[in-house]
């Protein structure tokens, strides 16, 4: 699938015009008039603090900030199976290294979805800590974790299974390597115009294991142009193509989403960053709007009085 661009912007403002090009390139011969292939890696995320924690659960299951933190309170007090919620730090502290191949260890044993990334923490000679361990942003509390302690996760409820995964499967994969990517871009030109293809393929699975999964895998379309991300063919500058299909689509902009609640957690978080007054700035620099214990209760109030 290539996208009809002419070097700036892949839209047309009126139907004609697209008409016009697909009357044009419908059936025609075409060639590749370049190939670009580029090597990307992609890290594995940090530890979740509260607020991450609460975002990803909006994301994932439509979770409300309450809702996650009472999975994540009882997962704490009742079944001791992960560590204190109600954290803003997203770093352990070095007294912790000791503890984190054993705790990998519970985790693996904990159900078979766990025991394979769990085997490859526990083998590592040493574990990669550069971006877990950080005393200097570790306060009062580190990021969530599992325990390592024993794990029954047959007395957990629906929503406490789900984020206890979530946070056992990002622990595990913050000790993974970096995904490796091949991103493909083709240019091809048909009848004078000209259109861009991406392609971007997994190469190794690395930490996106942990998540199940592998390479070879391709990532679907994830773009503001609209641009697919495909699994293309193999092909070489020159080659001749056929354009066997062509059509022009209708599309309106769209206004800027309305906030969710995990999009609203990210905007309390750093509700600094919009604040022009210089001092109130300075002031909301490291805290934003409420802390990760309060901002679930904020907007539950919001709710509540129906603002």
């Amino acid at each position: 699938v290539g996208l009809w661009h002419d070097g700036g912007t892949n839209r047309l403002k009126a139907a004609d015009p697209a008409e016009a090009i697909v009357d044009a390139v419908g059936g025609k011969p075409a060639v590749v008039e370049s190939l670009e292939t580029k090597p990307q890696t992609e890290q594995s995320p940090q530890l979740y603090d509260l607020t991450t924690l609460q975002r990803e659960a909006n994301r994932r299951f439509g979770f409300s900030a309450s809702r996650t933190l009472s999975a994540a309170q009882a997962l704490y007090d009742q079944h001791k199976v992960l560590t204190y919620p109600r954290t803003n730090s997203r770093y352990l502290s070095t007294d912790m290294i000791a503890q984190l191949k054993p705790t990998a260890a519970q985790v693996g044993a904990a159900s078979p979805v766990y025991a394979d990334a769990a085997r490859y923490v526990i083998g590592l000679d040493k574990l990669p800590l550069g971006k877990v361990i950080n005393d200097a942003k570790v306060t009062d509390h580190h990021a969530i974790i599992p325990t390592d302690g024993d794990h029954d996760l047959g007395a957990l409820n629906r929503d406490e299974s789900r984020i206890y995964d979530l946070v056992a499967r990002r622990f595990l994969a913050v000790f993974h390597p970096p995904a490796k990517f091949e991103n493909t871009v083709i240019e091809t030109r048909c009848e004078g115009h000209l259109f861009r293809s991406r392609g971007k393929v997994m190469i190794e699975a690395g930490w996106r294991a942990v998540y199940g999964e592998e390479a070879d895998d391709t990532r679907g379309p994830a773009k503001e142009d609209d641009e697919p991300e495909q699994k293309l063919p193999q092909m070489k500058d020159g080659e001749a193509v056929d354009c066997a299909e062509v059509e022009a689509l209708a599309k309106r902009t769209k206004p800027p989403a309305r906030f969710s609640e995990g999009t609203l957690l990210r905007a309390m978080e750093t509700a600094g960053k919009l604040v022009d007054d210089d001092e109130a700035a300075e002031a909301m620099k490291d805290a934003g709007l409420g802390t990760p214990a309060t901002r679930a209760a904020t907007i539950e109030r919001l709710i509540d009085a129906e603002y």
